[in-house]
């Protein structure tokens, strides 16, 4: 029986166009709804994605399909991913390489290099790994002293210094946490930097950041913050108010957040529950302004490209901006969902705003309006270059660049 006989032809020519609009919907509603400087630059169909994570440069992507979670005494939940990890080229969508890590163990925190060509990241038996993603070849292990057990780490902007948060916790002895820096072109250790800190202190909240040319090093420890620097390991100084040195604290409750300026000439920290945030010479380990406004837990803070404004956020969905050298409020936001990251376009004019779970934003820098929004979990560069996705209604992983 002919097809024509029953649908006729006009029919069956709508009925083909209606199949084909249906096939690439899925393709074209991801950059519908985004802002009109973003263009679609690829798509990929992938059964699941557990994490995918840009490079800060956003040259490469990393793509892992598992993940479950464990509690530590001392970061609380973590994830931890398995199987193979995929790493693809932000610029053209290609896989560049796929391996096993860890032995095939389970592995947590990871590390890019500015450039995404190094990577390191931490395995469930407490050692730590260096690859280069591009051969891809194992470069190093990281094994950390007796009774130690790296839990988080953070690679240079360089690829030449790394940085591991480890814990002794064990049955018979009181939770100590540590930090070591370790030369990633040897796999030597350069330093362990808590020895000369507060002697007494039990538990810490550890976070780090290197500045942009990997000279220098910001670790936190409970209330306060070191600048180390990161060739010998050195420190170079205690942030405080007090000119003496080591009586005052940095902040009066934990501090969580350390982020440089892109010259390195300023710190930006964030005390916890003092709902204050800080900006600090690096070179002369002075206090510059104390950013007050926020009236809960301060959760994310960034300096923009040019240094002039910094932004940050807290609990109650709050995001701030402040003029950097007079200190002043210029504007006050209130978002949908919590602000865990916030990055500055190039050119200054949009604030990328995002959380881990809930969704994004991009917020006009002039006004502080939110420009756009998104309930969605996706992820950013630091340089604006590329935002990724994955839809699991389509299953398709998408990459939209910015500002082309």
């Amino acid at each position: 029986m002919d097809w024509r006989s029953i649908f006729g032809v006009k029919q069956m020519r709508l009925f083909l166009l209606a199949s084909f609009i249906f096939l690439i919907i899925p393709l074209e509603t991801f950059s519908q709804d985004w802002p009109k400087e973003s263009t679609l630059k690829w798509s990929l169909k992938r059964e699941k994605v557990a994490e995918a994570k840009l490079s800060p440069n956003g040259g490469y992507l990393l793509l892992v399909e598992s993940t479950s979670s464990f509690f530590s005494m001392n970061w609380g939940w973590n994830e931890l991913y398995q199987g193979k990890i995929e790493f693809i080229e932000s610029s053209t969508g290609k896989t560049v390489s796929m391996f096993s890590v860890c032995g095939g163990r389970k592995f947590g925190t990871n590390s890019f290099s500015f450039d995404g060509r190094f990577w390191a990241v931490t395995c469930s038996n407490g050692k730590a790994e260096l690859w280069d993603i591009t051969l891809p070849k194992k470069l190093l292990d990281f094994s950390p002293r007796k009774e130690r057990q790296i839990e988080s780490l953070r690679l240079s902007p360089d690829g030449t210094r790394l940085l591991t948060f480890e814990n002794s916790d064990t049955l018979t002895k009181a939770t100590q946490n540590h930090a070591t820096l370790w030369n990633a072109q040897n796999g030597k250790p350069i330093s362990d930097l808590y020895p000369n800190l507060t002697a007494g202190s039990k538990s810490a909240n550890t976070f780090a950041e290197f500045n942009r040319d990997s000279s220098m090093l910001a670790v936190t420890f409970y209330r306060d913050v070191y600048l180390w620097d990161a060739e010998d390991g050195s420190l170079i100084t205690k942030l405080t108010e007090d000119r003496f040195g080591a009586s005052s604290a940095t902040h009066e409750s934990l501090t969580y957040i350390t982020k440089f300026s892109l010259d390195g000439t300023k710190l930006l920290s964030g005390g916890s529950r003092d709902a204050t945030f800080k900006i600090w010479s690096t070179s002369a380990g002075k206090l510059l302004k104390t950013l007050k406004g926020h009236k809960s837990r301060t959760l994310g803070g960034s300096f923009s490209v040019d240094g002039e404004f910094v932004a940050t956020s807290d609990v109650s969905n709050n995001v701030k901006l402040w003029r950097v050298e007079t200190g002043e409020l210029v504007w006050s936001a209130k978002l949908k969902w919590w602000a865990y990251y916030l990055v500055f376009s190039p050119d200054r004019k949009n604030l990328f705003v995002g959380s881990e779970r809930d969704g994004v934003a991009i917020l006009d820098v002039k006004t502080g309006k939110v420009v756009w929004q998104k309930k969605d979990r996706l992820k950013i560069d630091q340089d604006w270059n590329f935002v990724v996705g994955f839809d699991k209604k389509s299953k398709y992983l998408r990459l939209l660049e910015f500002y082309k």
